[in-house]
């Protein structure tokens, strides 16, 4: 299967905004996206983009990956494997920054068992996220 990885770029932010709305999300501001929605990665099947996710970086040990969204009308069969391509990708870009801990949450179970084949632990006592903004 033809994938790549690519940074995100100004202009995909439009298309993530008809993604999240097509899964009958909320849109994600780009102010509280990592470099004003530039902070991530697409991922590519054939030349079309199908999944991206986002990587906060810190000045800790530690970086935060979250967001992570696929083309809704997109190659159903491709996805999984662009998922796994996508969360591979940030691995390696962590691990390559000399970091030594990746963290994300998520509630979908398609994502959940790719993080799980990928070695990652997942949580058996559900969390809730808080968010709070400070306007």
């Amino acid at each position: 299967m033809k994938l790549k990885a690519r940074t995100l770029l100004e202009q995909d932010y439009n298309m993530l905004e008809k993604w999240w709305l097509g899964w009958g999300w909320p849109v994600v501001s780009k102010d509280i996206l990592p470099d004003n929605g530039t902070g991530g990665v697409m991922i590519e099947h054939e030349g079309k983009p199908i999944v991206a996710g986002f990587i906060y970086w810190s000045n800790s040990g530690m970086c935060w990956f979250d967001w992570v969204i696929s083309d809704p009308k997109g190659n159903k069969r491709a996805r999984p494997f662009a998922v796994k391509f996508l969360i591979e990708t940030v691995e390696k870009m962590v691990k390559d920054a000399g970091k030594k801990c990746i963290m994300s949450i998520s509630r979908s179970n398609s994502l959940l068992k790719i993080h799980k084949k990928l070695g990652w632990t997942i949580d058996k006592t559900p969390s809730h996220e808080m968010i709070k903004r400070i306007i």
